[in-house]
């Protein structure tokens, strides 16, 4: 549990803190990026750590990206879905999860247009 913590909330909480005020923010330009997971708006059994970890990342890059949104600086919250070329499955014992099967014919639309971007 302090391992899922430290990584997922704790250790990202520090290095956005430092980042920001060390450096985008005094150069009024750049972004943070912050990982999440498509998890942070699900549900799942023996999960609830991980899922609430994720959720916690997903409104804290929002929030900040609100409060940066004048400083010259942003912040981007990346929420990827499931990697199936990843151990995760297999550690979770879940390979056979319908998240991990590949979606063919679905175009993302690019990250760069403004209205993918808070801040």
């Amino acid at each position: 549990m302090r391992d899922m913590l430290g990584i997922n909330v704790e250790q990202q909480t520090y290095l956005s803190r430092y980042f920001l005020s060390e450096h985008l923010v005094p150069a009024e330009r750049g972004r943070l990026c912050i990982v999440s997971s498509i998890v942070a708006y699900s549900l799942g059994s023996a999960n609830s750590l991980y899922f609430s970890a994720k959720s916690y990342l997903s409104q804290f890059g929002r929030s900040l990206a609100h409060e940066c949104r004048t400083l010259g600086c942003g912040v981007l919250t990346i929420q990827p879905g499931a990697m199936a070329d990843t151990n995760f499955s297999s550690a979770g014992d879940c390979e056979n999860s319908a998240i991990f099967k590949v979606v063919e014919g679905i175009t993302i639309s690019p990250l760069s247009r403004d209205r993918h971007i808070e801040g």
